[in-house]
C-alpha cells in the first residue's frame, strides 16, 4: 500500500509542464523538510526560554532588527544575480554565470567589509544601555553589538549560495540548511545549559557563530560538486557584469528599504516605546504564525525564478495557470491560521509552558497580516521576477515616509499598545496587496505598456 501511494505521488510530481515539475519537486522535498522543522520548533523557544528568560532574548531580538538594517549595504546585489544568473542557466551559458557568481561574491563582500568597519566604530560612539532602555553592564554590551554586527554581515554575504539554489530550481535546500542551523542552535543550547549559566554575550556567541559555520560547509560541499562549474573565483571577476547585477540590483534596494521598514523596525519601535519584554512577546506572535508563512515560502521562493524563466519563453498560459494554484493554496492556508487564532492560547501556553502570554488583539492583527502576506505574495514574485518594478519604486517612498508614524499613532495616541506596531504593518500590506493584483493582472492579460508594465 505504501508503495503504490509512493508511486502515485512520484508520478504526480514527475508529469506535466516542465516549469511545473521543477516547481513541484521543491515544493515536495521542502515540505518533508518543514515537517522536520516542526519537531524541532517545538522544543526550540521553550529550550531557548530555559536558558535566558524574555528580557534577554528580547534584547538580542532587538539588536537584531536593529543591525538587521546593514543587509541594505548589497545594495540588491542579490535579487540582481537572482534574475541574470536564472536566464543565464536558461541559456546554458555557464561561462556568463560563473562570471556572475563571482562578481557577486567579490562585490557584495568588499561592501559588506566597509559597513562592518564603519558600523563597529559607529556602536563604540552609541550609549546602548540608553538606546534598548537596558541595565547591562556596557563593554558586554558593546562586545555583543559589535559581534552581532560581524556575524550577520558574514552570514548576509554566505547566504548568496541561497541565490544560487533558486536559480537551479533548488530552492529547497534553503531550507535544509536553515532546519540544519536550527538543528545545531538547539544541540548547542542544550549543552550550555548544562555546562554554563546564561549572558548576553554567551548567547548571542551561540546564537549567531552556528549560521556561519554551517553556511560555509554548505557552501564548500556544493562549489565542490553540483556547482563546481560556477564556483566563484577572483579570475572571474568582471566590471561589466557588475553593472548587469546592479543595475537591476538597485531597484530592488529600493524595494528592500521598504520592505525593512515595514518589518524590522517594528522591533525597534517596541522597545522604544514599550518594554524589551513586549519585543520577546511581539516575536514569539509572529513565530507563530509564520509557521505557516514558512510552509508557503517552499512555493513562494523558487516561484520567483520559475517566473522569470517562464517569462523569459512568454509562456503566459503556464504563469496563469501556477498563478490561480497558489492562490487556492494561499486561500487555504489563511484559513489554516484563522483556526491557530482561534487555539492559539492552550497551544501557546503548552508550548511555552506558560512562560509568555500573547494578548488577543496582537494575536488577531499578527494572524491578518499574515494572511495579507500570502495573499500577496504570488503577484509580488510575478512582479519581481519579470523586474516589472517601476511602480513598486514610486510607491516605496510612500511607505518608508508613512509606516513609522503610523505604528507610533496606532500604537500610542490611539492606544493600540504593541498591537498597533503590527497594525501599521497590516495597512501598508493589505495596500500593497490590491495594487500588485492589478499589476499582475496588466502584466499577463492585458500586457500594457504603461507604468503597470515597466
Amino acid at each position: 500500500m505504501l508503495i503504490k501511494v509512493k508511486n502515485l505521488v512520484l508520478n504526480k510530481i514527475s508529469s506535466g509542464h516542465e516549469q511545473s515539475v521543477e516547481l513541484k519537486r521543491n515544493i515536495a522535498v521542502s515540505v518533508l523538510i518543514k515537517l522536520l522543522s516542526l519537531v524541532v520548533g517545538i522544543v526550540y523557544m521553550p529550550t531557548i526560554l530555559t536558558f535566558v528568560d524574555k528580557s534577554l532574548l528580547g534584547i538580542v531580538m532587538t539588536i537584531d532588527s536593529f543591525v538587521s538594517w546593514l543587509y541594505l549595504a548589497d545594495v540588491g546585489i542579490g535579487n540582481g544575480l537572482k534574475n541574470k544568473l536564472t536566464e543565464s542557466i536558461a541559456r546554458d551559458d555557464s561561462d556568463r554565470a560563473k562570471k556572475l557568481v563571482s562578481t557577486a561574491y567579490l562585490s557584495l563582500f568588499s561592501m559588506l567589509f566597509v559597513v562592518f568597519v564603519i558600523a563597529s566604530i559607529a556602536a563604540s560612539f552609541i550609549n546602548w544601555n540608553h538606546f534598548l532602555k537596558v541595565d547591562i553592564d556596557s563593554k558586554q554590551l558593546l562586545w555583543s553589538v559589535q559581534f552581532v554586527l560581524f556575524a550577520l554581515l558574514f552570514s548576509f554575504g554566505i547566504r548568496l549560495i541561497n541565490t544560487v539554489y533558486q536559480a537551479y530550481q533548488l530552492a529547497f535546500l534553503n531550507a535544509v540548511s536553515e532546519l540544519t542551523i536550527k538543528i545545531v542552535k538547539l544541540i548547542a543550547i542544550f549543552i550550555a545549559i548544562r555546562l554554563t549559566t546564561a549572558s548576553l554575550l554567551k548567547f548571542i556567541l551561540i546564537d549567531h557563530s552556528i549560521p556561519i559555520i554551517v553556511l560555509m560547509g554548505f557552501s564548500l560541499v556544493w562549489y565542490n560538486t553540483r556547482f563546481k562549474n560556477i564556483r566563484p573565483s577572483l579570475s572571474h571577476f568582471c566590471w561589466g557584469e557588475v553593472k548587469n547585477i546592479t543595475s537591476l540590483g538597485l531597484k530592488f534596494f529600493w524595494l528592500q528599504i521598504a520592505s525593512k521598514v515595514l518589518f524590522t523596525t517594528d522591533s525597534v519601535i517596541i522597545a522604544r516605546l514599550f518594554t524589551t519584554a513586549d519585543v520577546a512577546v511581539y516575536n514569539i506572535a509572529r513565530h507563530y504564525y509564520s509557521q505557516v508563512w514558512m510552509i508557503f515560502s517552499f512555493i513562494a521562493v523558487p516561484l520567483w525564478a520559475a517566473y522569470t524563466k517562464a517569462y523569459a519563453k512568454e509562456d503566459f498560459d503556464w504563469i496563469k495557470r501556477i498563478t490561480k494554484k497558489i492562490l487556492t493554496v494561499a486561500l487555504v492556508l489563511s484559513l489554516l491560521i484563522l483556526v491557530m487564532f482561534i487555539f492559539y492560547q492552550p497551544i501557546v501556553r503548552l508550548w511555552l509552558r506558560g512562560k509568555i502570554e500573547i494578548p488577543v488583539g496582537l494575536s488577531l492583527i499578527m494572524a491578518l497580516a499574515q494572511i495579507v502576506m500570502l495573499l500577496t505574495s504570488p503577484f509580488s514574485s510575478l512582479i519581481n521576477g519579470t523586474a516589472k518594478v517601476k511602480l513598486s519604486l514610486t510607491l516605496a517612498p510612500i511607505v518608508i515616509l508613512l509606516n513609522v508614524p503610523l505604528s507610533i499613532l496606532f500604537a500610542k495616541p490611539l492606544g493600540m499598545g504593541p498591537a498597533g506596531v503590527i497594525f501599521a504593518t497590516l495597512v501598508c500590506n493589505g495596500t500593497s496587496l490590491i495594487i500588485s493584483s492589478y499589476q499582475y493582472y496588466k502584466i499577463v492579460y492585458v500586457r500594457s505598456n504603461d507604468i503597470w508594465n515597466k
